[in-house]
């Protein structure tokens, strides 16, 4: 799955750490989900989220871009 997000305004942590838990709950384990988010300035918190969905057994990654989202979706 691939999420290419341009939120100008962000989430909060506990928002992020909510949902990201909410995956785990509703059965995205397995799956593959590349996070593109094209503001730069929301990378750290996006980062923690990918730190959160890993400890839950989510396969997922942050990017700054879709081509290098892509190309690890295909790898």
């Amino acid at each position: 799955v691939l999420v290419e997000e341009d939120f100008a305004t962000d989430t909060s942590i506990t928002e992020k750490y909510n949902l990201v838990s909410y995956g785990h709950k509703v059965g995205l384990t397995g799956i593959k989900i590349a996070f593109v988010d094209l503001h730069p300035e929301q990378l750290n918190d996006n980062i923690f989220s990918e730190t959160v969905a890993c400890n839950r057994g989510l396969i997922g990654k942050v990017f700054t871009n879709v081509q290098e989202a892509e190309k690890w979706l295909l790898s």
